[in-house]
């Protein structure tokens, strides 16, 4: 072994050249490389035959070089063994690191000599460095400081070169979610956004496969919405909750790693054989959304051979987090423009409406009225008389035409109803049903205003108007009653016609497929007030024709009936 003293000019250019290789040490990109490249380092110094570096990270690092011979690899798997140990139980350190221990193991049976020491940061204990020399090499106690030095260098550069890297990595995922967030954010439509966050988990993760499953609570499983590649065929399988991986972490709300899929028991291999996939390590996290979960992200297989780790587990996490938010603003979305779209449907529906009841009622009217005014005046030429017979009935005909047109504008804005509530609206409602239609109206309302919010009231007076003209429109009765009543902090308005009746549930699945107004509207917008809305319809027998119940919660935070309950109360409405 060449002597390192720096007495001599030699050994100082020895020194000087370790420190030039100790200072390249400081430039390398990654732990592995520098703890390789140190080894080599002190193998080379002390001209040893071989070495080993244990350092503390996750997973452990262990390095080797060289040849070993008999059991001298055993003894320092052992040793090395014993301060992995140590490490794992918490913090290890060494008061005066100039004079870190070096323990000498002479295997007389090897003719070699193991020598290890600790790798320092500062006092703290972070790994050991071990090499193997002729036991007829000196080692004198120059040798060993330089050595206990060397351990302190290769240590705090480990150290300082893994703070670099995790802050790197930090960096890197940081960049990652940024851009994520703006991928994510470029689009509403749910499938696209879905395959987005797929090929971002496969690519970001290095992983052969990725998917994600959304939950169906009623029906208690799992929905495979995405897949990459999409080629597997798992799009809309099912997954029950009560076996495989998603299940688990949808279940327990947590996130998890396999990196052998054979010896866990919560693995399901018949995905697999849908999709034709052989799975060998898989990784998930849960979809959370406002505390609740809604579903699993899930990759398979990392590339290359590798593991999934915490990192990757911790990326996954905040993809899934964005994933989340961007798939309710996606849905919310779509909700708003469903919304709009009916809104608009429904304006156009009410025009059409508009002009259907003008064009039918005041517009004929009013072009009778005409003629009879063309009539009248010819008339007056001949027979004064007889013309103004003819005004009479003609008077007739613009009283008939004025009381129309104020029912369409009533209808349209029932100022009332603003100015004065909802149950003096209804009587008005009432009073010009019965001045200008052709059937008995009946009507039975509280003797007091009742204190709900205009809104709501507005909302109820537009879906007693649906029903009334779906009466008179289709039912082909002669008697329309409407009650309102109170009972048990609810409101009920009922509708009730002896017309000819019909199928209810024929009716809304037609309703479903023409996406028009009637039945299928007034149920929307008493949703829309926390309400429900129960139809009893008869086409046979002495009570035949149509009850419509609507029931309201009169106070905030009331929660409303069920459908059923609606119907027992038409029953009991019926019956009295």
């Amino acid at each position: 072994m060449t002597e390192i003293n720096t007495s001599s000019n030699q050994e100082f250019f020895i020194s000087h050249d370790l420190l030039g290789q100790f200072f390249d040490l400081a430039v390398s990109k990654d732990i592995s490389t520098l703890l390789t490249k140190a080894l080599q380092i002190v193998v080379d110094t002390f001209e040893a035959g071989s070495g080993s570096i244990l350092y503390n990270t996750r997973p452990m690092k262990y390095i080797k070089m060289g040849t070993y011979e008999g059991g001298v690899l055993e003894y320092i798997n052992r040793l090395e063994k014993r301060i992995a140990d140590q490490l794992k139980k918490g913090m290890w350190r060494v008061f005066d690191p100039t004079m870190a221990p070096v323990s000498i193991k002479n295997l007389s049976n090897e003719e070699v000599v193991v020598i290890n020491t600790p790798l320092l940061c500062k006092t703290q204990v972070v790994g050991s460095l071990s090499m193997v020399i002729s036991e007829t090499q000196p080692l004198t106690e120059s040798h060993k400081q330089v050595l206990i030095n060397m351990a302190r260098g290769i240590g705090q550069l480990a150290s300082t070169v893994e703070k670099l890297s995790l802050i790197q990595k930090r960096l890197e995922e940081l960049d990652l979610i940024y851009k994520m967030g703006q991928a994510l954010a470029t689009t509403f439509e749910i499938q696209q956004l879905l395959e987005s966050v797929m090929q971002l988990a496969s690519n970001v993760l290095n992983a052969a496969a990725a998917s994600i499953l959304l939950a169906d609570a009623p029906a208690q499983s799992l929905v495979f919405v995405a897949s990459s590649p999409a080629s597997t065929g798992l799009i809309n399988k099912r997954v029950n909750l009560d076996s495989g991986v998603a299940s688990w972490v949808y279940i327990n709300g947590q996130p998890i790693i396999i990196n052998d899929v054979d010896i866990d028991p919560r693995f399901d291999p018949a995905v697999d054989q849908v999709a034709g996939l052989s799975t060998e390590s898989i990784a998930a996290v849960p979809l959370k959304l406002k505390g609740q979960v809604v579903g699993v992200l899930e990759v398979l297989n990392k590339n290359l051979g590798g593991s999934f780790d915490a990192s990757d587990l911790r990326l996954m996490t905040s993809i899934a987090a964005q994933a989340a938010i961007a798939l309710e603003n996606a849905r919310l979305y779509q909700i708003l423009r469903t919304e709009r779209d009916k809104i608009i449907k429904a304006q156009e529906d009410v025009r059409k409406e508009l002009s259907r009841n003008l064009h039918d009622g005041t517009v004929q009217r009013l072009a009778a009225i005409s003629m009879n005014l063309e009539y009248i005046q010819k008339l007056m030429e001949i027979d004064m008389k007889a013309a103004i017979q003819e005004i009479s009935s003609v008077r007739e005909l613009v009283l008939v035409a004025v009381q129309e047109a104020r029912l369409v504008l009533f209808e349209l804005r029932p100022l009332i109803l603003e100015t004065q509530g909802l149950i003096p609206a209804l009587k008005q409602y009432v009073t010009q049903l019965t001045e200008t239609e052709n059937v008995t109206i009946e009507s039975e309302f509280p003797e007091e205003e009742l204190n709900i919010d205009k809104k709501v009231s507005g909302t109820i007076f537009s879906i007693v108007q649906e029903a009334v003209n779906n009466a008179k429109r289709h039912a082909r009765g002669t008697i329309i009653k409407i009650t309102v009543s109170t009972k048990a902090d609810q409101l009920f308005v009922h509708i009730k016609d002896n017309g000819d009746g019909f199928d209810v549930a024929k009716t809304e699945e037609g309703y479903v497929k023409r996406r028009s107004l009637g039945l299928l509207n007034m149920k929307e917008r008493a949703e829309l007030i926390e309400g429900i809305l129960a139809i009893n319809s008869r086409t046979e027998g002495p009570m035949h024709g149509t009850t419509i119940t609507l029931s309201v919660p009169l106070k905030p935070g009331t929660a409303p009936l069920s459908i059923e309950t609606g119907l027992l109360e038409i029953r009991n409405y019926e019956q009295e």
